[in-house]
């Protein structure tokens, strides 16, 4: 093979050298990021810890809700997820503005729900307010933004402190409201 040609092939060679050594460290990278994904009983026994399904300071809202549900013949449901009772309509078309709206809902939950027994329709939200809440927080926006979109779709929403939460109030609210969706 004459001199001259040695360059050309030498970097014909070089850029295929280069071609598969680059695919071969690609595919070990998927296949290290595919294993890392795949858990092992040992992660599944070891990164998880139980959880109370209502806080400490919920408990006493929780057996208020209780109370009032019984006396009224409500089923009371405990943290149901805002996706349960709301969607995005298919109005929104801006894909920022829908994926703004689906993320508020996907991140809340209501903390009490309370449906009549029998149909299970006619639900009555309860929002827990926190005391320590402010008005400029993000927290409150959302909080504000949930409760208002809720009303929108024809739920009756309370909202009470978490420490200011009484039984008799809420069986007035509740009445109230009814009387005023007649």
């Amino acid at each position: 093979m004459p001199v001259e040609y040695y360059v050309p092939v030498a970097c014909v060679l070089a850029t295929v050298l280069y071609i598969v050594v680059f695919n071969l460290r690609q595919a070990r990278q998927k296949i290290v990021e595919k294993e890392s994904r795949v858990l092992d009983y040992k992660d599944v026994i070891d990164g998880y810890v139980s959880r109370a399904l209502i806080a400490s300071n919920e408990r006493a809202a929780y057996q208020a809700a209780k109370a009032v549900a019984d006396a009224l013949g409500y089923t009371l449901m405990v943290k149901v997820h805002l996706n349960q009772l709301l969607r995005v309509t298919d109005i929104i078309k801006n894909k920022y503005r829908r994926e703004t709206l689906e993320d508020n809902i996907n991140k809340g939950h209501a903390d009490f729900v309370l449906c009549r027994t029998k149909n299970g329709l006619d639900p009555a939200v309860i929002l827990l307010i926190e005391p320590e809440s402010k008005t400029d927080s993000p927290e409150e926006r959302d909080f504000v933004l949930i409760k208002f979109a809720l009303l929108q779709c024809g739920y009756t929403v309370l909202s009470y402190k978490e420490d200011a939460f009484d039984p008799e109030r809420i069986k007035a609210d509740l009445k109230e409201a009814a009387k005023a969706k007649k």
